[in-house]
Order: structure tokens, then C-alpha cells, then sequence
């Protein structure tokens, strides 16, 4: 007994055979939103030494320009500057602490936020001393 795993309904059109065809298909689209745009400069800028650099600081004795903050905001810059010269619209109009706002945001998507990264002993989230002293052992 063979069986037809294909239903066909008159009038109904087949489903998208590529990724293509689905995304055109897409009924509702929302617009990208500065998060995602960040996210992507995040990524095209992550091969540069010097933007790199502005996340490695955990505390700001550390940071390259004396604060944290101040790291944050120079790479808040750098996302602008390359959204402009990318013609990423929203990152490019954006304020400097929207940016700077928004890469935190970008930073804890990939687990590399200073505050998540600070409380990391041995690659095992600590929240207090006791599990540090533990951690440590």
C-alpha cells in the first residue's frame, strides 16, 4: 500500500523553496532597530585592534582612556563613524549614549558586558564572596 505524502489543495501555491522566497514572503517587516544596527557594526568592526581594545578593561584603572565609561563612549564613536560611512541610518543619526546605551545592550547578547565578564571566576558565575573563595579552591 503506497502512501502520498503530498496534499494538494486547487488553488493553494506551494510553500517557498528557498530562504529567498520565504523572506519575500514575509508579511509583517519590521525595520531594524538601533540594537540591531549596533550589533552589526559590533561585528564589522570586531577585527580592528584598537576598537577591540575598548572592551577588554574590567575596571578603570584598566581602561585605555582612563574609565570605562570613557572607553564605552570612544567605542559608541566608532560605531557611528562606521555606520555613517556604511550608510546604516539609525546608528548613524543616533546620540552618543544611545549608542553607548545600546552596545551594552549588544555586549551582554555575546556574554562579553563588563559587569558579566567581572563576576566570572574560572569561567563560572560568581555573585558573592563566599562563591569566589569557593571558586578559587
Amino acid at each position: 500500500m503506497e502512501t502520498n505524502t503530498e496534499v494538494s489543495y486547487p488553488g493553494v501555491p506551494p510553500l517557498p523553496s528557498t530562504v529567498v522566497e520565504l523572506q519575500a514572503q514575509r508579511k509583517v517587516m519590521r525595520p531594524p532597530s538601533l540594537n540591531d544596527e549596533v550589533d552589526r557594526c559590533h561585528c564589522e568592526l570586531w577585527d580592528n585592534r584598537d576598537y577591540r581594545a575598548l572592551f577588554a578593561a574590567l575596571w578603570s584603572s584598566e581602561a585605555v582612556e582612563g574609565h570605562t565609561t570613557a572607553d564605552d563612549l570612544r567605542a559608541a564613536d566608532f560605531i557611528r563613524r562606521h555606520a555613517i560611512e556604511n550608510r546604516i541610518p539609525i546608528a548613524a543619526s543616533a546620540k552618543l549614549w544611545s549608542l553607548v546605551l545600546s552596545l551594552r545592550v549588544v555586549c551582554r547578547r555575546y556574554g562579553i558586558g563588563r559587569p558579566e565578564r567581572r563576576n566570572l571566576v574560572n569561567g563560572q558565575q560568581v555573585r558573592n564572596h563566599e562563591q569566589i573563595q569557593h571558586a578559587a579552591e
